[in-house]
């Protein structure tokens, strides 16, 4: 589980959404909570090779990080670490945080 940053929200939506996020070989797919169902309780047990078997959840973004620069922003209000996903040109494709330097 991780954080996504949403730089274009409302302003009485939340920036920073919790999502579920699975890297399978070159391909990071990352799920609403919503789409795993009520609980989110599916994600572990449902989702693999980029897919949720079986539930019919499709992620929210699918990016292949081949090629990718990973920018660590570290560590944000003293407990999330923060980093992005960016293009070589420097163009950030997906911002996400965890509650620690190693989520697993």
């Amino acid at each position: 589980w991780l954080w996504k940053y949403r730089p274009y929200a409302g302003m009485l939506d939340r920036l920073w959404d919790l999502r579920f996020a699975v890297l399978s070989g070159h391909t990071l797919s990352v799920y609403r909570r919503s789409d795993l169902g009520a609980d989110g309780r599916g994600a572990e047990a449902g989702l693999n090779e980029g897919t949720a078997a079986g539930s019919g959840a499709h992620p929210r973004n699918v990016l292949d990080v081949r090629g990718l620069v990973l920018r660590v922003e570290g560590l944000k209000r003293r407990k999330f670490y923060a980093f992005a996903l960016e293009n070589t040109e420097g163009e950030q494709l997906l911002r996400l945080s965890a509650p620690g330097a190693a989520a697993g």
